[in-house]
């Protein structure tokens, strides 16, 4: 009698699937390095922001995996938001190009390496409309979120205990939005007391930088966090403790800051309003001349700052990457980031309560970061640092995928 062996066969993974496995490898690889820089209370990125081929790390993996998600079958319709940070992207790049080209100028005499920061939100955008790509990113990005995450808040205990560890000012300015939106992600995730032990010491951290923008990453955490409180539904009479004990601690937190700001505002930072004020009125200026096209991002975004005090100029960009857009973008160019971006802004409030329902961490950590990062784009230069605006892409992607508020943990 003939038999016949039946042996178990594999399909091999096709030439596509493997290009996007790279692509969400190389996406994963980027935030990893991102936070790395970002841990380093001094701001150098363990020296690797004094050259730019190291500085750019994060930005070049993010490039390399949409090389990669190029390179496969392109199943993924880009809505018109994503559309318009890629014109966005082209027009910052190629006004960089000829103020390089044109007028012999720096690498960081130009806007090349924001322009190029903008690139990593296609392939992070690809990752979260593939849900095996997103359950890679996830099982990626956790662990190392936690561990920066705990890294920053013990770092800013030390620092306030009067352990001065680096010859800094201070520590973990920009870089305080991770732990604070950590800090609702964690709360999304689960319930407990030692959970909100957590969740309130991530929060903290902001507070705790002494800067006023980590003060306004608490507030807006804060205030998510609050609203979904609020919101919870439940028996009538927990709902109505809630409120009460929610509106007290609301009320004994604003008596706590206001004593804080009258005790303890030498200690304060003072925010250099006479610098915020040379660039503000330098960049209103630029988009007053221009106020269409700008100067299609051609120029210099860095400013010389003449002081008394000093005996060399100080050369620093502009304060506000807001008005560096309208400035250099004009409208055109300020409404291709604007529009993607208030649009992530505004899943980012709708999709929170149900990805708070749903325990769904990463997406409520991209929420926080998403809404935190555009107040810290209005006050300060983070647009010019490419580790904080790759974490920011794969925030905004995750926010703009028509599958945000799913069920995906």
């Amino acid at each position: 009698m003939e038999s016949t062996l039946i042996s178990e066969t594999t399909v091999p993974l096709s030439s596509g699937t493997i290009a996007r496995r790279l692509g969400t490898y190389a996406v994963v690889l980027a935030v990893w390095v991102s936070l790395l820089i970002a841990v380093d209370p001094s701001g150098d990125g363990f020296g690797m922001n004094a050259i730019p081929l190291t500085k750019y790390l994060p930005v070049e993996f993010a490039v390399l995996g949409a090389g990669f998600y190029l390179l496969s079958p392109r199943t993924v319709e880009w809505p018109a938001t994503v559309w318009m940070l890629g014109a966005f992207a082209i027009l910052v790049l190629g006004g960089s190009v000829v103020t390089i080209g044109a007028f012999h100028a720096h690498f960081e005499d130009s806007f090349l390496g924001r322009g190029l920061g903008v690139l990593a939100v296609f392939p992070a955008y690809e990752v979260f409309h593939r849900p095996a790509e997103e359950r890679i990113l996830r099982l990626g990005l956790r662990g190392p979120f936690v561990a920066t995450t705990v890294i920053i808040v013990l770092g800013l205990l030390v620092w306030r205990a009067g352990f001065r560890f680096v010859d800094q000012p201070h520590i973990y300015h920009e870089e305080i939005f991770i732990p604070v939106c950590c800090a609702l992600g964690l709360y999304a995730e689960g319930r407990g007391q030692p959970r909100w032990s957590l969740v309130t010491a991530f929060w903290m951290a902001g507070l705790l930088s002494l800067k006023y923008t980590g003060i306004l990453a608490s507030t807006i955490v804060g205030v998510f966090i609050m609203r979904s409180i609020w919101r919870k539904a439940g028996r009538s009479s927990a709902t109505q403790l809630r409120r009460v004990i929610l509106v007290q601690a609301l009320v004994w937190a604003t008596v706590l800051t206001v004593a804080i700001v009258v005790l303890y505002r030498d200690v304060l930072p003072s925010g250099s309003p006479a610098v915020r004020a040379f660039t503000y009125l330098d960049r209103l200026k630029r988009f007053s001349d221009h106020p269409i096209t700008g100067t299609g991002f051609t120029g210099t975004p860095l400013l010389s700052l003449f002081r008394r005090s000093a005996p060399i100029n100080l050369v620093i960009p502009s304060h506000s990457d807001i008005l560096d857009m309208l400035a250099f973008g004009g409208l055109v160019g300020a409404m291709l980031f604007a529009v993607p971006a208030l649009s992530g802004l505004r899943r980012s409030v709708q999709t929170l309560p149900v990805s708070i329902e749903n325990g769904d961490w990463l997406r409520a950590l991209a929420a926080g970061t998403v809404a935190v990062f555009l107040v810290e784009m209005v006050f300060n230069p983070v647009w010019n640092q490419p580790n904080l605006m790759v974490l920011f892409d794969v925030a905004l992607a995750c926010m703009l995928s028509r599958r945000s508020g799913s069920v995906s943990r």
